[in-house]
């Protein structure tokens, strides 16, 4: 695969540029000391300034965009897999009620009539082993009807493992896809009692449904999620040690986005002033323009996101001081807490003010 070309319309040029431009390093450049350019944002540093590696090609956007078309697909074939699930936890009256396609159930009861009724008649066993028959032939058609079932012989292989089928493997169809399956991969039941977390006004039966894996794990998403919602609010209002230690891991990563992001933003603001064109031709000055026009839209942007986190963090911390506690112990350390990242913002963001109007200042 051939290599992709660098786009270095961005870069600065180095002739104008005497000393490294990271804050804090007086590195003159010379013969030793040669200038080396960021590919990223095209300023110009020493050596031991562009050591770090990252990725060049952002490619964020295509990446958002495929996850947001199969996030889509998904909600698609969890709402499909639902609708199935209803039907079949409602059984066959609320199918027909729904006007579902149930003829081949119907025509099961005529053909089990007659076998049936002699056997009650001699008074034997047959009858109760045979309406079980029947009933098991329907409840099977019944499930074929809600999808279409592909048929055994046509399966050669597992649809999961691909496990080829002899004389002593089964074949099971998933309730939900209507793939055929061997018996270890349709190892996972979805319970009907799990509509009652996404159905609302829905009363269902308890029982279950064999299915495949992929099945299972879409059809069951909602329930977990919903199942980790409720979690988060009785955390939330009965406040545990676990409680405030998830808001603090959760300040702890904003703290490390913000720290992550100030360097940047200081590079950005210093750059502005170590590079000096002293030429005063037109196209120099004319480079001088784009850099600044660049380096301002940047320092923007880095404080937009400052200003974002910092909010996060305030918020946060300010949940962590919100909970109720009966323990004056764990009270004193959601205080600390909530203090510290006061500390913290008000520091930091005294810190990017000041390099804000000195920016306006140049």
């Amino acid at each position: 695969m051939a290599a992709e070309a660098i786009d270095t319309s961005h870069w600065i040029s180095s002739e104008h540029v005497s000393s490294c431009m990271q804050p804090g390093c007086e590195t003159e450049f010379s013969t030793t000391h040669t200038p080396n350019h960021c590919y990223r944002c095209g300023l110009v540093y020493c050596l031991s300034h562009v050591a770090r590696k990252r990725t060049m090609r952002d490619r964020s956007t295509a990446f958002k965009a495929a996850r947001t078309a199969r996030a889509r697909e998904r909600v698609v074939e969890t709402n499909k897999l639902l609708r199935r699930l209803e039907k079949l936890a409602l059984g066959p009256q609320a199918a027909a009620d729904s006007s579902l396609a149930v003829s081949r159930l119907s025509a099961s009861p005529s053909r089990a009539g007659p076998s049936s009724s002699p056997g009650t008649s001699s008074g034997g066993g047959g009858s109760f082993f045979s309406r079980l028959k029947a009933k098991a032939l329907g409840n099977r058609e019944f499930e074929a009807s809600v999808v279409r079932w592909k048929p055994e012989k046509a399966a050669t292989q597992c649809g999961a493992c691909e496990a080829p089928f002899s004389l002593l493997s089964r074949k099971i169809h998933c309730r939900l896809c209507g793939n055929v399956f061997c018996s270890s991969c349709t190892q996972n039941r979805v319970p009907f009692g799990i509509l009652r977390a996404t159905h609302k006004r829905i009363e269902v039966p308890d029982g279950e449904v064999r299915t495949c894996s992929s099945c299972f794990q879409l059809a069951t998403a909602r329930y977990r999620r919903a199942r980790l919602e409720i979690k988060i609010e009785d955390a939330s209002a009965v406040p545990s040690p676990l409680a405030y230690m998830r808001y603090y891991h959760a300040m702890a990563a904003e703290r490390k986005l913000i720290n992550n992001i100030v360097p940047e933003y200081e590079s950005v603001t210093a750059a502005l002033d170590k590079y000096v064109v002293p030429s005063a031709s037109a196209e120099a000055q004319q480079a001088r323009r784009e850099f600044r026009e660049r380096q301002e839209a940047r320092a923007v942007h880095l404080q937009k996101m400052l200003t974002k986190h910092f909010h996060k963090l305030e918020a946060l911390g300010k949940r962590v001081a919100a909970l109720d506690t009966d323990s004056p112990l764990t009270a004193k350390v959601q205080r600390n807490i909530y203090l510290a990242s006061v500390v913290f913002t008000q520091e930091l963001f005294a810190q990017r003010k000041a390099l804000a109007e000195l920016s306006r200042k140049r």
